[in-house]
């Protein structure tokens, strides 16, 4: 169970969703990205920034740099549960347009 605890684990576990969201956002745009005007165009832009800036995030704050945050600690799952929470609602939050 202690082999779970392993940073090459907890950083597998934090990025796995970023990279497959960022795959799912790939899929949609590729389908979409010709019938998009450029108003759209700049949303996804900003997603895919906003995407971006948190897999660097996650990357710099992945566990065992000595300098980063532990992925088990609360402070981190909190930072981390509001960021992609954010990032979410603003993908969504325009998507009536």
């Amino acid at each position: 169970m202690r082999n779970i605890l392993t940073p090459r684990w907890l950083l597998l576990v934090s990025t796995a969703p970023t990279v497959r969201l960022a795959l799912l956002y790939n899929g949609e745009f590729s389908v979409i990205k010709s019938l998009l005007t450029p108003e759209s165009m700049a949303l996804w832009q900003q997603q895919a920034l906003g995407l971006a800036g948190a897999a660097a995030l996650t990357w710099a704050t992945r566990p065992g740099t000595g300098g980063g945050a532990s992925a088990s600690a609360p402070g981190y799952a909190g930072a981390a549960l509001v960021a992609y929470g954010a990032l979410l609602w603003l993908g969504t939050h325009d998507s009536d347009h």
